[in-house]
């Protein structure tokens, strides 16, 4: 657990590298970074969306599915919805509940990493198969 969260320089500065991050979420994004340092290399890009099925998620860019090397990763955050799913914006949520939904999407990313291309593609079909989704979910939280 991390304890004595630093200022945002000191934290951009040591979990900031290889990562696109919204500037209105900079500080919250960095603080839940802090928790995983193993991701200190690993190319993330955080997106704010209009229009997402699913208020938060994490996924591989498609090209990373055909290639070698370093992957890249976007963890999507819905900015506009409507009721019910407006009370999940990340924008109404407290500061601990956008640490944990960081926090979840971020251990997906980590259980990626540690997967072969082989793995990563039944994980892919696995999760696209619509039944299968809510086991893949339990498993992985």
């Amino acid at each position: 657990m991390v304890k004595n969260i630093p200022h945002t320089p000191e934290l951009r500065k040591k979990y900031g590298n290889s990562k696109n991050i919204p500037a209105a979420y900079e500080a919250v994004i960095l603080e839940a970074l802090a928790h995983y340092p193993e991701l200190i290399e690993v190319k993330i890009n955080f997106v704010l969306k209009k229009k997402h099925p699913l208020p938060y998620s994490a996924s591989l860019l498609f090209s990373d599915f055909l290639k070698d090397g370093p992957r890249t990763y976007v963890v999507y955050i819905l900015e506009e919805a409507s009721e019910p799913m407006k009370q999940v914006l990340f924008k109404n949520l407290s500061h601990e509940a956008r640490l944990g939904m960081l926090g979840h999407e971020l251990g997906h990313i980590l259980y990626y990493e540690k997967l072969s291309k082989k793995e990563l593609f039944k994980i892919f079909f696995l999760y696209v198969s619509i039944p299968r989704k809510r086991e893949m979910e339990i498993r992985n939280a």
